[in-house]
Parts: C-alpha cells; sequence; structure tokens
C-alpha cells in the first residue's frame, strides 16, 4: 500500500472544444501540459480526471481528440490515474459528483493508493474561473482533506495565451481571479520558465 501525497485533480479537459471542428493549438498546448504534469509525477501521487461532456455526438472530432489524450495520460500513469465520467449531471448534481468522487477514492484504495486527509489536492484543467476551484473544494469535502486544494493556474484554459511572457501571464490571472470566488482554494500562480 502507497499512501498519496498527492492527488492531481484534472477537471473536464478538452471543455473548451466542445463542439468545435478543429482542434486549436491552445487546445493542443494545454495536453501537452496536461502530460507534463503526468510525467512528473512521483510514485506516490495519484491522478484523477472528471470527464464531463453535455453535447459532444459519439464519434465527433472533439470525443477522439480527449480520448486520445486520456489514453496517453493512462499510458504514462497506468493504475495511478482513475478516470471519472458522464454527462452534465455531474456538475449539476452534487449527490451524484460526490458518490462519484468518492467511488474514485475506493478504486484507488483497490489499487493500493491510500488517500488520506493529510492529502494535499492539486487542481488544474478547466474552467480556471468556476469549475477547477468548485471540483477541488467538492473533492476535500468529501474526502476530509485538512488542507485547502491547490489550484495550478497556468495548467488550466487561463494559461494558455499566445506571445505572453510568464510575468504578463501571472498579471493577468491575479487581474481575472479578484472577481471570483477562490475561497477555501490556493491559487499557484507559478508560471514555468521553459516550455
Amino acid at each position: 500500500m502507497t499512501t498519496v501525497d498527492r492527488l492531481h485533480y484534472l477537471v473536464h479537459p478538452g471543455w473548451g472544444i466542445v463542439g468545435e471542428k478543429v482542434i486549436e493549438e491552445r487546445d493542443r498546448v494545454m495536453f501537452q501540459r496536461y502530460q507534463k504534469v503526468a510525467e512528473g509525477l512521483s510514485e506516490e501521487e495519484v491522478m484523477m480526471t472528471l470527464l464531463v461532456y453535455p453535447t459532444c455526438e459519439q464519434g465527433s472530432l472533439p470525443d477522439a481528440f480527449v480520448y486520445q489524450q486520456i489514453c496517453q495520460l493512462k499510458e504514462t500513469l497506468r493504475q495511478r490515474l482513475v478516470v471519472l465520467s458522464g454527462g452534465m449531471r455531474l456538475l449539476t448534481d452534487p449527490k451524484k459528483l460526490r458518490a462519484d468522487t468518492l467511488r474514485a477514492k475506493e478504486i484507488f484504495e483497490r489499487r493500493g493508493y491510500i488517500i488520506q486527509p493529510s492529502t494535499l489536492c492539486m487542481g488544474f484543467g478547466e474552467t480556471f474561473l468556476e469549475c477547477v476551484p468548485n471540483a477541488c473544494r467538492q473533492l476535500r469535502d468529501a474526502y476530509q482533506l485538512v488542507f485547502d486544494p491547490i489550484v495550478r493556474a497556468h495548467y488550466t484554459n487561463q494559461g494558455v495565451r499566445d506571445s505572453e511572457t510568464p510575468a504578463e501571464e501571472r498579471a493577468r490571472f491575479k487581474e481575472i481571479a479578484q472577481f471570483y470566488d477562490f475561497s477555501n482554494v490556493t491559487i499557484d500562480w507559478t508560471v514555468p520558465d521553459q516550455e
């Protein structure tokens, strides 16, 4: 059994491409960043991803792209990745989200990874302003975690802009964040110098 130091929570990756006909470069960059996070995890770190798609048709370009990217994450992390998948009900029904979140914890435990109250939750994905912090707070409450979750701003949809320096990115994040509810989460404003 392995005690989990950090649970990385990837919140509905690919949300911004639902219904799109073309996969934009920014979407590819976001998934490259998610992969980079996965590749950097230690053996005491796991990842959970929440997939929610309201309108994607089966076999559509966004579905195929996201599926391929999730398969790459799974190949990297193997037993250390749990994927929760469902329709909009996951976002609109707190009881359903809590039940599925607790089910993910049980899956990790069956795989030999124990999430304890001291496990740190690291959130990223889409969207920076609402869904990522909200999902992380719900996860903290469901798992009765001691520490407030950390939202990694650079690894969200707000972290991908053309020709923006790290300093400009940090300034933009802080300007935007003042208008949203980031209570009970800590925002990690770190922008890697090289990417």
